[in-house]
């Protein structure tokens, strides 16, 4: 029995979930073992989930090379997750050869030469024909490798799977673990996905946010307000992670938070919003804050002073920061991304609006 079918008939009665995972996985059917891991992982079972991880790549090799067509699929998969996207390619060209009407509804996409961001992401045929053409470069350039949003640990060196959440006010495109914990798809809601296949995401549960933020100050005579040069606090709210919104013509285009928007917050050269938030300086140490959200950095002196002589900072949002040291090439892709919002947050109770606009400089 295909595992696909397995599923659809037992999802309906499933009481138990892990039980009925760990079953079918211990029956020796390894796409069952390799999801076991991940429900595994997200109850932080690490040495069980790579347990059941090497169960999963030993009898898919096993079945994938007597010929078994779903094994090399799974094969394939495993290889992927594990960083091995050209012997992962390979076995997917074995499998079309073999059964071509039983090829998986995703592809390995590799990144442009030069670019930052993913080098490989895992997507699915859903997610790139609802993409406006140029889209999936973006969104892979606004993505970066750390934590799996399902389970939390590490995405290490692996290809990841892209998972679209679709709701009412747009899109959200997350990173995960890709077969362990979810597979590529563009789904409207957290059990039912629009692709023809049933996620092994209904069997393990909806996923918890685990982003990870990163935040950087700096001052450079590249943006300017009006005739002054203001600090800068560059923050990435979550770098597993990127909003869409879908366009007139239909097609879906990166876009910036909705929640940030709705705080004022505007791209480059509309008026400067002052925005419903606070910066805070103790010593060397630079704290933003906008609703809910907390982020910080460190300073230098220079830039404490010149914070409190001009009354606040520019608070920047990006995708296009990187974790990691700045550098004059990390500035620029994080000022460049076509996400990047900004707002005026004053260090004070000083609340002047500014109606100038923020700039780049060529």
């Amino acid at each position: 029995m295909k595992y696909g079918n397995l599923l659809r008939q037992q999802y309906i009665v499933l009481d138990n979930r892990g039980a009925w995972l760990k079953e079918a996985a211990d029956r020796g059917m390894p796409a069952v073992a390799l999801s076991f891991a991940g429900w595994l992982a997200y109850r932080e079972q690490q040495g069980a989930a790579e347990s059941y991880l090497v169960q999963a790549r030993r009898g898919a090799l096993a079945a994938a090379e007597d010929g078994n067509p779903d094994a090399m699929i799974t094969l394939s998969t495993i290889l992927a997750w594990e960083g091995d996207p050209k012997s992962a390619e390979s076995w997917i060209r074995r499998t079309q050869q073999r059964t071509p009407l039983l090829m998986p509804d995703w592809r390995i996409v590799r990144a442009e030469a030069g670019r930052g961001g993913l080098q490989t992401l895992a997507v699915s045929k859903s997610t790139e024909e609802r993409l406006a053409d140029g889209q999936l470069a973006h969104v892979m350039e606004g993505l970066w490798p750390l934590d799996c949003q399902y389970c939390g640990f590490s995405l290490g060196m692996g290809v990841p799977a892209l998972r679209v959440f679709e709701h009412p006010w747009g899109a959200t495109a997350s990173l995960y673990h890709l077969g362990m914990c979810r597979y590529p798809e563009w789904t409207d809601n957290d059990g039912t996905p629009r692709d023809s296949s049933l996620g092994i995401f209904k069997l393990i549960g909806p996923s918890e946010p685990r982003l990870t933020w990163t935040a950087s100050a700096a001052h450079t005579p590249q943006i300017t307000l009006d005739d002054m040069s203001p600090v800068l606090m560059l923050v990435n709210p979550g770098v597993e992670c990127v909003a869409l919104a879908r366009s007139e013509d239909g097609q879906w285009r990166m876009a910036p938070f909705f929640w940030h928007q709705q705080h004022g917050m505007m791209t480059a050269d509309h008026a400067l919003n002052t925005v419903p938030g606070t910066a805070t300086v103790a010593r060397r140490r630079l704290t933003g804050k906008m609703g809910f959200e907390e982020w910080s950095s460190d300073i230098s002196r220079d830039m404490k002073r010149l914070i409190k002589r001009q009354g606040g900072l520019l608070l920047v949002i990006t995708s296009g920061l990187a974790p990691g040291e700045p550098s004059a090439a990390v500035l620029n892709m994080a000022l460049s991304a076509p996400d990047a919002v900004a707002g005026w947050i004053p260090v004070s109770a000083d609340e002047r609006g500014r109606t100038s606009r923020w700039r780049s400089r060529p």
